[in-house]
């Protein structure tokens, strides 16, 4: 059994304990949102605080290697390895569940870093070890 446990630092206890299908290999929090988002082996999660449930789920192949979540905007992206770590790359809309880009890794090598600008207008994922690709977020 695995799970997740949300830590409230303002009242210094455990407001929630969730039980997970599978083990957590990333996490990312959508503060605006008020949601986590979490990535394993077969899927990523979105807990919402409030409800304290699940409010979003999606399959993934070969499980998460990175998730990164933007501080303002409420995305998050991820990557995943498949055949192997870093090959995909996903950024997710956390609002409307709606997916923003989908992309395979070239030759050059996996994406290994994944990070957003705050206001999440621009995310950034390194390529391999001396490469950086910038994206415009386009809506």
């Amino acid at each position: 059994s695995f799970s997740l446990e949300i830590f409230d630092l303002s009242a210094d206890s455990i407001v929630e304990t969730f039980d997970m299908k599978q083990p957590s290999t990333a996490l990312g929090c959508l503060p605006g949102l008020g949601r986590v988002v979490f990535g394993g082996e077969l899927a990523v999660q979105i807990f919402d605080i409030s409800s304290r449930s699940i409010v979003h789920e999606q399959e993934v192949m070969q499980g998460v290697f990175d998730l990164s979540c933007a501080m303002e905007g409420g995305i998050y992206g991820f990557t995943t390895g498949f055949p192997l770590p870093g090959n995909v790359l996903e950024v997710w809309d956390a609002t409307t569940g709606l997916r923003i880009t989908k992309e395979r890794s070239g030759r050059d090598g996996a994406w290994s870093s994944l990070s957003f600008s705050y206001d999440s207008a621009l995310f950034a994922v390194r390529v391999g070890r001396n490469q950086v690709m910038i994206y415009e977020r386009t809506l």
